[in-house]
């Protein structure tokens, strides 16, 4: 007869803030006997791993998802999935993305008349995109 326990985190996944176009990761740290499979999924769904994505077994308990070049499709609702035959055991967090092009996703500036400068502004408002105009 052999003992069993049902996955545990050690150390539960974070809500993180990553910069656009920078490196980031999630970790979690997770325990069960035997030792629990573990994937992760984005806004419930299974995380494909990529050239860009990868999930990586830092050490025995240690799992990392490793997003390089953040992207804003990156944002979203990420969670560990720990499984073994005793259970299974979820934790979940948050990623924003975050960078100056989120802010201010394009400007230009026009000659509008003979020594007036204009401008337009394309900005992100709510999550969608505004169009506000003015002079200088």
């Amino acid at each position: 007869m052999f003992s069993v326990d049902p996955p545990t985190f050690l150390e539960p996944l974070k809500d993180q803030v990553f910069h656009l176009h920078q490196n980031g990761k999630l970790e979690c740290r997770v325990l069960g006997i035997p030792y629990p499979s573990v994937q992760f999924k984005k806004d419930w769904r299974v995380v494909a791993g990529s050239h860009r994505v990868k999930t990586v077994r830092e050490e025995f308990d240690h799992w990392t998802l490793n997003i390089q070049n953040s992207i804003h499709m990156d944002e979203g609702v990420y969670q560990c999935v720990a499984e073994n035959v005793a259970g299974k055991v979820y934790c979940t967090a948050t990623v924003k993305i975050t960078g100056w092009s989120q802010l201010l996703t394009k400007l230009k500036w026009k000659i509008k008349r003979w020594g007036e400068l204009y401008f337009q502004v394309w900005a992100l408002v709510g999550g969608h995109p505004s169009l506000q105009s003015g002079h200088v």
